[in-house]
């Protein structure tokens, strides 16, 4: 994320960008992918594991939307073939069964990858994946059954998708309670591009509200991250404007939360310092 706001800030060509894109691309694990770097139990169940596992949010959500925009914006330190083989491993990961769609395992590891009933739905990590192989067909990319796939991952997410409170669970693993406003947000931003208007309402509510609607207390430390990601959504039907022409509703909606942001800000070191980064370095882009 450090590579991706050097790059949206200063240009994709940067000494100080390729600097970082080689950094990122040297921590590829044995099979091409990302992960932690360190020993993991994803779901505390006693399965831990290996550091140089490769995981399906790393790969959509942290790595990949810098390596497109990377190729995209002509960084000499991406290829066209170190996007693509993203997009193979996402293709490749394993599946959990679903009630109806479809849904990508939390990493590639199969012991992540439980069978109908157990857990492993992580929705948030679900429509990630959709969301960037979205992206990624839409900048002349593919991949055999990609297009069944976003559409799979639409469909079960739509389902699980729990309107009176505008949230989705986190995990599917009995009884189902919200996931906290940062995953939500995640979600609310992947939904605005593969069924909009759903993606809107979420958006619209935590955008507006101090925590999700519905969701009363459930919160994190994070929670300022949502309103981070969420300024920069595009425009579309209902999410302009009403009295300055060309500038979203959602750039109009985080200026409410400036000092929030600023003391966020303030307080935060190491990796989250590099994601506020890069989300202020796409509120930068969107409303320039």
């Amino acid at each position: 994320m450090a590579a991706g706001a050097s790059g949206m800030l200063s240009g994709w060509g940067h000494a100080t960008t390729g600097q970082l894109l080689t950094r990122l691309l040297a921590t590829r694990n044995p099979d091409g992918g990302y992960g932690l770097g360190r020993p993991y139990d994803a779901f505390a169940d006693g399965t831990v594991n290996g550091a140089d596992t490769t995981y399906t949010v790393t790969l959509a959500g942290h790595v990949g939307p810098t390596l497109l925009a990377a190729y995209r914006g002509g960084a000499p330190a991406v290829a066209r073939s170190d996007v693509q083989a993203v997009i193979n491993l996402l293709m490749a990961a394993p599946r959990i069964t679903v009630p109806r769609g479809q849904c990508v395992a939390y990493s590639l590891e199969s012991a992540d990858a439980p069978p109908a009933g157990g857990m492993g739905w992580v929705h948030n990590v679900n429509s990630g994946v959709a969301w960037f192989l979205h992206e990624c067909n839409a900048a002349g990319f593919g991949a055999t059954g990609m297009q069944r796939l976003i559409t799979d991952i639409g469909i079960a997410e739509m389902l699980a998708y729990v309107e009176s409170g505008q949230w989705w669970p986190y995990l599917d693993n009995g009884p189902l309670a919200a996931q906290d406003p940062d995953h939500n947000s995640y979600m609310a931003e992947a939904m605005y591009r593969l069924a909009y208007w759903v993606g809107r309402e979420v958006a619209y509510s935590q955008m507006v509200y101090p925590t999700p609607a519905g969701v009363p207390g459930n919160s994190n430390q994070q929670d300022p991250i949502v309103h981070t990601r969420l300024t920069s959504l595009p425009g579309g039907p209902g999410s302009w404007s009403r009295t300055a022409p060309g500038v979203t509703l959602w750039a109009e909606l985080g200026d409410a939360w400036k000092t929030e942001q600023d003391t966020y800000l303030a307080g935060l070191t190491g990796d989250r310092a590099a994601q506020f980064a890069y989300y202020a370095a796409r509120n930068v882009l969107a409303t320039d």
